[in-house]
């Protein structure tokens, strides 16, 4: 290490069952987020214009919304069988180079990857 404290992962341990605007209270260099079972949804902008580059979804996870990754530094994702709807500009201008979509998605909004690098 280079000497400054570098932190690259973020785990949730506590009962939460929505995640909004993490972004606003996680470290700047962030690069990695798991996320526990019981997390139901990622409200809009959760992780918009973070430098996060892989995050994990459990099961549980049954939405996300508008904006919630977009302009990211996110580059892989692996969506869970309960996303139905992957929503408007989602994922707009990330880094996103691999997604798994699963057969659970029956729709994809307008914009969902408009301006992926």
């Amino acid at each position: 290490m280079d000497g400054q404290n570098t932190f690259i992962g973020w785990w949730f341990t506590h009962n939460v069952d929505d995640i909004e605007t993490a972004n606003r209270t996680t470290p700047v260099n962030l690069t990695y987020v798991s996320l526990v079972d019981g997390i139901i949804s990622l409200s809009a902008y959760a992780f918009a214009s973070s430098h996060i580059e892989e995050i994990y979804l459990p099961d549980s996870i049954t939405s996300i919304d508008t904006r919630c990754f977009s302009n990211s530094s996110l580059s892989s994702i692996n969506l869970p069988d309960s996303i139905t709807t992957i929503p408007r500009d989602a994922f707009g201008g990330t880094n996103l180079t691999s997604i798994s979509i699963p057969n659970s998605v029956v729709s994809i909004m307008d914009y969902a990857f408009s301006g992926c690098k």
